[in-house]
C-alpha cells in the first residue's frame, strides 16, 4: 500500500504544467523516495506510466534507480502502443454508434489525456468509456452486440433491463482481441449524483482529434 509520502510523490509525478516551486517540492521528494516499486505499481493501476516517464526524464534525477528508469521505458512504450489502439477503437466504435444514428460521448481515456496533458498517451485507459442517451441505450447495445462484443451481463429480457438501467451506471462488453467497453448511459450509479442530462452534455461537447477521426467528449467544464 502507497504510504501518504508516496502518494505527494505520484502525485507530484503527474502533475503537468510544474510551476518552479512543484518542480523543487518534486526533486525533493524524488530524492526522499525509499520505495519505488510501491511507486511503478500505483502508476501502472492508474495508467500513467508513460507520463510517470516523462516527468522523471525530465527532472533528470540521478537517485532514481536505473533499474526504475528501465523498467518505466520498457512498461511506459507497452503502455503507448495500447493508448494508441485504444484511442482508434474508441473512434471506430463512435463511428459505429454515429452512423446507426446515435450519439454517443467518449469517457476517460484518450480524450481525457488529451483535455490534461495535451496528447493521447500521458494517461492510459483500461478499456473504452462511452456515454449514451438513456433513450438510445438499448440500440447502442444492439450496435455493439452486431460488431460481435458479447454483454458481460449475458441475455436480459425486459424486466431485467428495466433493473440494469435503474441501479446501474453502464453495461460491460468483451470482445476477444478488442478492449473492453463500458456502455454508460447516466455518470453514476447514483441517479442523483452529477446529474447531468445527456442533451446538455453533447451540446456542451469538445471535440478531440484522433488521426482522421472526431471524438466527441465532455466538456472541461462537466
Amino acid at each position: 500500500m502507497i504510504n501518504p509520502d508516496g502518494f505527494r510523490l505520484l502525485c507530484l509525478l503527474a502533475r503537468w504544467p510544474q510551476s518552479p516551486a512543484e518542480r523543487l517540492a518534486l526533486q525533493q521528494a524524488i530524492d526522499g523516495c525509499r520505495d519505488w516499486d510501491v511507486i511503478l505499481r500505483a502508476a501502472s493501476r492508474h495508467h500513467i506510466i508513460p507520463l510517470i516517464y516523462k516527468t522523471l526524464t525530465e527532472a533528470g534525477s540521478v537517485t532514481v534507480p536505473d533499474r526504475t528508469m528501465s523498467a518505466l521505458r520498457h512498461k511506459s512504450r507497452i503502455g503507448i502502443g495500447r493508448a494508441l489502439r485504444i484511442a482508434a477503437h474508441t473512434g471506430t466504435m463512435i463511428s459505429a454508434l454515429d452512423k446507426a444514428g446515435i450519439q454517443s460521448l467518449a469517457l476517460k481515456g484518450a480524450a481525457l489525456s488529451c483535455q490534461l496533458y495535451g496528447d493521447l498517451i500521458s494517461r492510459g485507459a483500461g478499456d473504452i468509456d462511452l456515454l449514451v442517451d438513456s433513450e438510445t441505450l438499448w440500440n447502442a447495445d444492439a450496435v455493439l452486440r452486431d460488431i460481435g462484443y458479447r454483454r458481460s451481463a449475458g441475455d436480459l429480457p425486459p424486466q431485467r433491463r428495466a433493473a440494469y438501467a435503474r441501479w446501474l451506471k453502464d453495461l460491460h462488453y468483451a470482445r476477444d482481441g478488442w478492449p473492453m467497453i463500458e456502455l454508460h448511459h447516466r455518470l453514476t450509479n447514483n441517479r442523483h449524483l452529477l446529474p447531468r442530462d445527456f442533451t446538455t452534455l453533447w451540446s456542451r461537447r469538445e471535440i478531440i482529434q484522433v488521426g482522421p477521426l472526431d471524438i466527441p467528449t465532455l466538456a472541461r467544464r462537466d
